[in-house]
């Protein structure tokens, strides 16, 4: 069976924090993915995980033919390519082009600089429900993407590539149906609207 082709593209409706599972001790207790140049991109795994979990929430018959079966070493239904912004590729080869010339600029767009333009810090802590006040060492620090473009007021857009090579109809309702992804979701974060493109 001949594999399709399509893009899906998921819009930010609010912050959102795909945890990398790293964390800078002291300052970032929970950390976003980004590439080496800075760019913030959502893993493809996270993604498939996300629309299996959406599509087992609305019922689909077989979600083993679409996502796989735990532990299967064959890619059956659909594979997902991580999601990165808008105009990712051109940006990523002129960030690296730049860093290996002896560019002036080359200072100014170190990963860290780069991801401080898509990015910031939150902070949030728990609550002693009897006092009102926060718990003792309760403080945790959070880096997220931001939901708006920088210096625009357009929604953040992630775009991934995907292949599959089941029921068309199926795959898009379940991405219709994904509505939350990554850390703190109860916490107002990781509100997304995701489109079969």
């Amino acid at each position: 069976m001949n594999r399709k082709k399509a893009v899906l593209k998921i819009i930010l409706k609010s912050d959102l924090c795909v945890a990398s599972g790293y964390a800078f001790m002291g300052s970032i207790d929970s950390d976003v993915c980004y590439n080496e140049n800075g760019i913030p991109y959502i893993p493809g795994r996270r993604l498939k995980g996300c629309l299996r979990e959406a599509g087992e929430l609305i019922g689909i018959s077989n979600i083993e033919t679409i996502f796989g079966a735990g532990g299967d070493n064959k890619i059956r239904g659909v594979w997902i390519d991580n999601a990165y912004p808008e105009g990712f590729e051109q940006l990523n080869f002129e960030l690296t082009e730049v860093k290996l010339t002896d560019s002036p600029y080359a200072k100014y767009l170190t990963q860290q600089k780069v991801l401080e333009y898509y990015t910031r810090i939150v902070s949030n802590t728990q609550i002693e429900e009897e006092t009102g006040t926060a718990k003792k060492n309760s403080l945790r620090y959070t880096r997220v993407v931001n939901q708006f473009l920088p210096q625009k007021e357009e929604p953040m857009c992630f775009f991934a590539k995907i292949e599959f090579d089941c029921d068309k109809e199926q795959l898009e309702n379940t991405v219709k149906a994904l509505r939350h992804i990554g850390l703190n979701r109860n916490r107002g974060f990781g509100n997304i609207e995701c489109q079969f493109v």
